[in-house]
């Protein structure tokens, strides 16, 4: 399913993945911009939301590129770029 990376809205038929204060996301990685917190929930809210019966995409609010932020953007870009 495609992931677009630093978003913020949603094109038609998207799922949004929020980060902090987003409203109308689908799901929030973290509503307090908890970048720990974000990051245990990635896989798991990635995977409810990978489902093409529901959505055409998903759209991620953009995720600091400090701390573990570094290792959260990289992960998102490895999975936006995975089309195997």
């Amino acid at each position: 399913m495609p992931l677009r990376l630093n978003a913020t809205s949603t094109l038609p038929g998207e799922a949004w993945l929020g980060f902090g204060a987003t409203k109308s996301c689908t799901l929030n990685l973290s509503t307090g911009k908890d970048l720990k917190e974000a990051a245990r929930n990635l896989f798991v809210m990635l995977h409810l939301l990978d489902n093409p019966h529901h959505y055409t995409g998903i759209a991620v609010s953009p995720i600091p590129h400090h701390g573990l932020g570094i290792a959260i953007n990289d992960r998102l870009e490895r999975a936006a770029a995975d089309r195997s």
